[in-house]
């Protein structure tokens, strides 16, 4: 297993410059602070729409979350807007929540 991911090439970054990895980086980290502040309010609007696929509920109540942090801080709506588009994609640049995943009291920052 070794020698095959050894033998792999490496990945292929993208060409940006300090400032522009820097402000994505910004916009970045921003919109996940706020992913994060809203978790129990996601989790709570997840929960009474029991009953709709998973996925299905899960894009909804994001674009619904997406579009207010959109609404309430206009200088993140173009990567609210990317995000709510590739929902559906399966990379780190999709809707991720990088947090522990234990309640707020209980994580160590």
């Amino acid at each position: 297993m070794l020698a095959a991911i050894e033998s792999e090439p490496a990945p292929k970054l993208p060409a940006l410059s300090e400032s522009e990895l820097c402000r994505r980086a910004v916009l970045f980290a921003a919109l996940e602070l706020l992913l994060h502040e809203l978790d129990p309010y996601r989790e709570a609007l997840v929960e009474k729409c029991r009953g709709v696929d998973v996925q299905e509920r899960g894009r909804a109540v994001d674009k619904k979350i997406l579009e207010a942090i959109a609404a309430a801080y206009p200088w993140l709506s173009a990567e609210c807007q990317r995000r709510v588009v590739n929902a559906d994609e399966k990379t780190p640049t999709a809707p991720v929540r990088l947090h522990s995943g234990k309640p707020r009291s209980q994580q160590r920052y």
